[in-house]
């Protein structure tokens, strides 16, 4: 059973050019799609969205 949504995404930290992933975290799909274009329309290198599994 899916218990929630995780969306990890990738970026560069400046001024140190180094590269950090970070997470944010959803109860539906459709409010981790909308973090998920949030986060590419904000020109992050990458990002994904992981189902939280419960069991």
């Amino acid at each position: 059973m899916i218990i929630g949504y995780k969306v990890e995404y990738a970026w560069w930290k400046y001024p140190t050019d180094t590269l950090a992933i970070n997470k944010r975290y959803a109860k539906t799909y459709e409010n981790a799609e909308g973090i998920f274009k949030d986060i590419l329309s904000k020109h992050y290198y990458n990002a994904r969205i992981i189902p939280i599994w419960k069991g």
